[in-house]
This record gives structure tokens, sequence and C-alpha cells, in this order.
């Protein structure tokens, strides 16, 4: 199978807690795929039942986000023209007919309404982090986003494992050295039970999962993150794309199964149980095993190894 369009990148190093940067192509900002328009359908939804939860904003940030949404207009006119059209005063929707000005109202919601991807408007405050001043967020994993609003960025990060001590300095350093001409992406991955883009509840229940479904029930979860600095206002500019897709799917990429397993085995135990991972490793890993094998040419059974979950750390 020809490597998906989102990026694999448990597939390119092993793993490390680490901001794992790259260079961001004008052209590669916005992702449009096949599920655009039951996410954008789903955007407005959430929207309109609990706009509460996907969307916050100071008056700090209007500049940015009217900034924001130009820049985004101006980069579907130019990179998206099957979908969207340039016209003098923005953009219209090819689809639908609908016309988007620059001068919107609520200009971060007409950004994020027009795209699968969430937006969040940071600042530097006067300690030097940099804070969350506005977003537009439908599809939270496991966290709030009322309970982030005008947080910096080591509270926002709280309960990722080693991100205060390792990663807090280096990643306001990096957001102060961001520059508009360089651009950077990075991406995440975590497995989980429930394929729902929006889950804020940061409540953690085990999944329930069984070997005869893993297949199917199990789904693999990836975060493309974009950075780039807006020019007039200097706000950051993070967007999110959020793509999933079950176990059975992405083992049809060669490959992807002996990447996953090498880098579970690599987590450290903090960081497996973070991501709720330690209680389904004894299903997981021989899953991942016996189809790499089998793509290997070497049987059925592989090199499977069903082993504690107390020993995948390392």
């Amino acid at each position: 199978m020809t490597r998906p369009s989102f990026p694999l990148v448990f597939m390119d190093r092993p793993w490390q807690l680490a901001m794992g940067l790259n260079k961001l192509e004008p052209s590669e900002w916005i992702d449009i795929d096949r599920h655009y328009d039951h996410e954008i359908e789903l955007k407005r939804d959430l929207l309109g039942a609990r706009p509460e939860a996907v969307f916050v904003h100071d008056p700090k940030a209007d500049l940015a986000a009217r900034e924001l949404l130009s820049l985004l207009i101006d980069h579907l006119g130019r990179y998206h023209e099957a979908q969207f059209e340039a016209i003098p005063t923005g953009l219209r929707v090819r689809r639908t007919g609908e016309e988007v000005r620059k001068d919107a109202p609520a200009p971060l919601v007409t950004a994020g309404l027009l795209v699968q991807e969430d937006f969040i408007l940071l600042s530097k405050n006067a300690e030097g982090s940099y804070v969350l001043e506005s977003a537009f967020l439908c599809f939270p994993m496991r966290w709030r986003l009322r309970e982030k609003f005008l947080q910096p960025m080591r509270a926002i990060h709280q309960p990722v494992p080693g991100y205060a001590e390792r990663l807090s300095n280096p990643v306001d350093r990096f957001f102060a050295s961001v520059t508009p001409e360089r651009p950077v992406w990075r991406a995440n991955w975590s497995f989980t039970d429930d394929p729902t883009l929006f889950q804020p509840d940061t409540r953690r229940k085990e999944m329930e999962l069984e070997a005869a479904t893993l297949g199917t029930s199990l789904h693999l979860r990836v975060e493309k993150q974009t950075l780039r600095r807006l020019p007039e206002s200097h706000f950051v500019a993070f967007g999110v794309h959020t793509y999933v897709c079950s176990l059975d799917e992405i083992s049809t990429v060669t490959g992807a199964c002996a990447a996953l397993a090498a880098r579970l085995r690599e987590m450290p135990e903090s960081m497996l149980r973070y991501k709720n991972l330690m209680a389904v490793l004894p299903l997981v890993l021989p899953w991942l095993d016996r189809r790499a094998a089998l793509e290997a040419g070497c049987g059925a059974e592989g090199q499977g190894i069903a082993v504690e979950a107390g020993a995948m750390v390392g």
C-alpha cells in the first residue's frame, strides 16, 4: 500500500521525548482529505451545541485572528483551487458557493470552519513563555480547552511525563525563534479504542479490547501540528490536523506494524501509562509482531513475543 498522506513519524525514527521538528513547505500547511465534508459538518455541529467547549478568545488576539484568516484564505485560493476559488473579497467554496470574506466576523472561527485543522493562537508573556490566547479547537484528546485558556505552555503540558524537566525551556526558546519565513511541523501519535474526534473528557478508563477484534477496535490517532509566526501580530499560529484509522488499516502500510512494535518497546513506562497503553500491551504487541512477521514472510505466528506489560519498558 502507498504510504498515507498523513505523517507516520513512528516509522522514521526511534521513540524519544523531543519536539521532532521538520521544515514545513508552504504548499503543505493545510491538508484536505476524503473526510473533509464530514469533519467540517462536525465542527459546525459542535460550535452550535458546545460553543464554550470549542472556542475561547481574548481580545488581545483580535489582530492575530484576522491575520490568520487572511493568510489561510490566500493559501487556499493558491494551493487548493479544486475546492476554493479566490475572489476579490476573499474566497468562494466551490462545493457550496459560500463566499468567505477576509473581514468576516469571528475570524478564528471562520478560519476553523474552512479547513479540517484546529487553530490555536499563542503570544509571549512577560516571563518569556507562550500563552494560549485564542483557539477554535474541536478535536481535543483528553483535555478541555477552557482549562488551558490563558495558560502558558508549561501548564498546558503539565500532565505529559518529562515535559517540564526536558522540554519546557527548549519549547519556549523555539517559539521565540520561529520566524514567518520558516514555518515547521511535527506530529504525535497514540492509540485509542474510540475513533471519535471530539474527546475532551480528561478521565482515563482502561481500553476494552479483545484479541479477535483488535484490528477493527483499536485505532491509531495521529496529530500533525504546524507552527508559524504571524508577521504583523507576532503571535504563533498552531494548527492541528487530526487523523484516525484502524489498526487493520495502518497494518496495510509496509513496515508499519514492525515500527509500531519497536516504538512501544522503546517507550518508558511513564509514557505508556500516560498514553493509557500499559494494560493493552499484552494484546497489542503480539498482534503487531504477527502482522510484521507475515509481512516479512516468517509465517502466521511470526516472532510474536507474549510478555508481561511491565517488561515492555526500556
